[in-house]
């Protein structure tokens, strides 16, 4: 699922909606890099503001978690709600937090309403879920005959995200 973006109005159509967006404030991204905090306006819908990343991967990931939001009632055809608007606000904070560097994940919505995010390096993996209530588990896969470790992720900065990477890219336990 693309994001189409028209150069003069700033007119996006993401997942079937017309998003709009316009120009806040241009500040400086603590890495360096320059950002734009945008503020969008979904369908005459509310009002979200988020960084306008340039043309990476997590913008690519920012474009299909907002295409969950089209999914119907029993998208999967077992009877599943789509993600909840919650899941998808967190998911998409959590791709703020992310940098070109870190490991590209895999994102999809699961059954139950909540947003996925995978990883996986050699033979460990990682799973990061957004539930529908907002709150974030983890489950670490080492290997395929270790025993698996799970948890709740209270909060969710970049500090845990990169331990969850360190540990991911990292060969020792």
């Amino acid at each position: 699922m693309g994001v189409s973006m028209t150069t003069a109005a700033d007119v996006a159509l993401v997942g079937g909606m017309t998003i709009e967006s316009r120009p806040a404030m241009a500040v400086r991204a603590r890495f360096g890099r320059a950002a734009l905090p945008r503020v969008s306006i979904e369908n005459g819908q509310g009002v979200q503001v988020f960084l306008v990343l340039e043309n990476t991967w997590p913008a690519a990931l920012l474009g299909k978690i907002s295409g969950f939001r089209s999914l119907q009632q029993n998208w999967n055809s077992y009877g599943s709600p789509p993600p909840s608007e919650s899941a998808i606000r967190h998911a998409i904070s959590f791709v703020a937090l992310m940098e070109d560097q870190d490991p590209r994940p895999r994102v999809l919505p699961v059954s139950g309403g909540g947003i996925q995010f995978e990883w996986s390096r050699g033979e460990r993996e990682l799973e990061l879920e957004f539930l529908p209530d907002g709150s974030a588990e983890f489950l670490k896969v080492p290997d395929r005959e270790s025993v698996l470790e799970e948890g709740n992720i209270d909060s969710l900065g970049r500090v845990e995200i990169e331990k969850l990477f360190s540990w991911l890219t990292n060969t020792e336990t």
